[in-house]
């Protein structure tokens, strides 16, 4: 049961690494953004291509791949979703298009098959006299560092306050002078880093493919309407609940997992439509 414990933990972070990034674009762009699991994606090849193809060390691969698929996130968000406007069919074709270019790149350059990434750590350990892997420890522990750093960077640095004022009101935070346009291209940037961060986690774990990023948008979208759209707390108590759900169902349910996860956030809706920590919104009329 230990090491159910641990796989739970292991992928209950990771998925707030990616609930995270997606509530981070939700709440300052107010649309949900179709493509970050195929983000997710494109960060896991590119650090395949650095670490096993130009033969980086594993920190400085994961650290190039954050920075090259971040950088196109914000490019996106700047040159496509930005000149939008906030409209949401427009976005929503122009999201869907983005994931499928996406997906074909990686059909294209690497191939449909199934591929491996390296851990972190190889090896294993024991705690509490059972036998623990060290990948599956790594992966939780830098999961574990950067939540903590995204968190303490929206409550206490600057930019971090734009973002949550822009997110609470991008009308009142653009008149107090705050770049709002700036703080959207920083905030996609940032949500696709923690996209990109779980992929290659999630994937060393598991597997990688070019497909893999549709699950991950799944489970994402799941995540955050479970915890309530634009709550990053609600975000990280959903992917709990999620994670734990996706651990246990897998080794006592076996590939019908999903229906567990699926399941359950039907339940929590039922009684809470908004979410676990989400709020009602009323639209406000025009005259």
């Amino acid at each position: 049961m230990f090491d159910i414990f641990i796989f739970w933990i292991t992928l209950s972070l990771n998925y707030v690494l990616l609930a995270t990034g997606l509530t981070l674009t939700v709440s300052v762009m107010r649309v949900v953004n179709l493509a970050h699991g195929n983000f997710y994606m494109a960060g896991a090849y590119a650090f395949l291509v650095f670490s096993e193809r130009a033969g980086l060390p594993y920190g400085l691969a994961l650290l190039l791949s954050v920075l090259l698929v971040g950088a196109l996130g914000m490019l996106v968000e700047a040159k496509l979703y930005r000149r939008l406007g906030g409209r949401i069919e427009p976005s929503i074709i122009c999201m869907s298009g983005m994931l499928l270019v996406l997906e074909g790149l990686a059909v294209l350059l690497f191939g449909p098959d199934i591929r491996g990434l390296p851990a972190m750590l190889k090896g294993t350990t024991t705690i509490g006299g059972t036998v623990v892997s060290m990948e599956r420890l790594s992966v939780a522990a830098l999961a574990l560092v950067v939540i903590a750093g995204l968190f303490c960077f929206l409550k206490y640095s600057r930019l971090g306050r734009s973002i949550r004022a822009t997110a609470q009101d991008r009308e009142a935070a653009s008149l107090m002078g705050v770049n709002v346009n700036l703080i959207s291209s920083l905030s996609m940037g940032i949500g696709t880093a923690m996209a990109v961060i779980a992929g290659i986690q999630i994937t060393a774990v598991y597997h990688l493919s070019p497909y893999v990023g549709i699950s991950a948008l799944c489970t994402s979208i799941l995540i955050i309407t479970m915890g309530g759209m634009g709550s990053i707390v609600g975000a990280f108590i959903a992917a709990f609940i999620i994670g734990l759900s996706d651990s246990f169902g897998a080794s006592f349910i076996g590939r019908y997992h999903h229906l567990l996860s699926f399941g359950t956030v039907m339940i929590i809706l039922l009684f809470k439509p908004t979410g676990l920590l989400g709020t009602t919104v009323e639209a406000k009329g025009k005259g």
